[in-house]
């Protein structure tokens, strides 16, 4: 329709970096949310609260490109 290409004049970028993403005929881009760190930060919050833990917590779990043919 409008001629764009991927990854010429387009990218095209997933958020959860699934196994589909790096099938080699679908190679998308994708942000990597790091699961294993956010799994660990949400067990470990859930046992501060069990452990009686009432104050807010702030983790920062920093995510990553993962580039593939899409960018």
């Amino acid at each position: 329709m409008l001629g764009l290409r991927v990854p010429e004049d387009i990218a095209v970028v997933g958020y959860d970096n699934n196994t589909l993403a790096a099938l080699e005929m679908i190679n998308l881009s994708s942000i990597d949310q790091n699961t294993e760190s956010l799994a660990r930060a949400a067990v470990s919050t859930l046992l501060g609260r069990i452990d009686g833990r009432t104050t807010a917590e702030h983790r920062l779990i920093t995510p990553c490109l993962v580039r593939r043919n899409s960018s």
